[in-house]
């Protein structure tokens, strides 16, 4: 260190291990508290530089984490909401088949929907999660659009929640419309075998001659009559007392124009001395349906329908199937 008056001086010498010459030069004082000073400076930036730089990673990492949280967010939403769907859609289905069940066993309205209740419930929760994707990136300029990787995640076990219950009211579902489905199966063959069974009257009128032995209207002694005789007045509709299908329509001896009806379970109806008729073979009628016209044709005495029920081949008493008086 050299000094001139006032100024101060300070000289650095630097050797080399060669033999190379020594390299000097001097820097005052003032010089080298100025350099001092942009080290320090320089410093404090690098440290700020370095504590931002270790936060920024920080927040890219958080980031990153909150993005695969939001996209498998999203990706449970998109499910909860094509479950909702596909469970209202066979809400809707069970809600039919529960009425036509009722309408065939002629039972009033239900009490509702305890399933459907199951799912009500589950709505607003499957409305809040949705709000879970305002947690998504906002925008380019960086940032956490509110929320915390935390929060999503419970967000996200809410929405696994929520899907689980879904799937257990839908097994629940699936088991009661097997179960429905199989009752509707059950009555609908009991209610075909009901309808195919003859058990009511063909005819609005009198009965002017039994089942069983009677005295012969056409002279003396007896016969046996093999059905029910229905005096109305002539052109009076009748009436097919079971669904079937028709095995005879035309004229047929003494019982003039005759329609047979073959209710396919051991029963045949049969219908005689009708003025018209409005069926033909293999016609299929209903339980109530006008197949004929009362008239008098045959061997009768007057307008009537001469009404038989045979089980098996055999006849038999039509009274013991026929619902109501006359």
């Amino acid at each position: 260190m050299a000094s001139n008056g006032a100024r101060k001086l300070f000289t650095i010498m630097v050797v080399p291990h060669s033999e190379k010459p020594i390299f000097s030069f001097r820097l005052s004082l003032t010089v080298l508290q100025v350099l001092a000073f942009f080290l320090v400076v320089f410093s404090i930036f690098a440290l700020a530089f370095f504590s931002s730089y270790r936060d920024m990673v920080g927040h890219m990492e958080e980031l990153r984490e909150l993005r695969v949280v939001t996209r498998e967010q999203k990706k449970q939403i998109d499910i909860l909401v094509e479950q909702t769907q596909v469970l209202e859609e066979n809400m809707r289905r069970l809600k039919e088949l529960d009425s036509q069940l009722r309408e065939m066993a002629q039972l009033g309205e239900g009490p509702g929907g305890l399933l459907e209740g199951q799912v009500s419930r589950q709505r607003p929760n499957l409305a809040r999660i949705a709000q879970l994707e305002g947690w998504r990136i906002e925008g380019a300029g960086g940032g956490l659009g509110g929320g915390t990787p935390l929060g999503a995640e419970r967000g996200l076990d809410a929405a696994r929640k929520v899907r689980a219950e879904l799937e257990r009211i839908q097994k629940e579902m699936e088991v009661r419309q097997r179960s429905l489905e199989s009752l509707r199966e059950k009555l609908g063959k009991e209610h075909a075998a009901i309808a195919a069974r003859p058990s009511i009257w063909p005819a609005q009128g009198y009965v002017t001659s039994g089942f069983g032995y009677r005295r012969s209207p056409f002279g003396w002694g007896t016969d046996f009559h093999s059905g029910l005789d229905i005096a109305a007045p002539m052109g009076s509709p009748v009436s097919a007392t079971a669904d079937g299908k028709v095995i005879f329509a035309g004229w047929k001896g003494a019982y003039g124009r005759m329609v047979m009806i073959d209710h396919e379970n051991g029963f045949v109806t049969v219908y005689g001395h009708n003025s018209k008729l409005v069926v033909s073979m293999g016609q299929r009628v209903k339980k109530g349906e006008i197949i004929a016209y009362i008239g008098s044709t045959g061997r009768s005495t007057g307008p009537h329908v001469h009404y038989e029920i045979r089980k098996d081949g055999k006849p038999i008493n039509p009274r013991r199937y026929l619902f109501g008086s006359q």
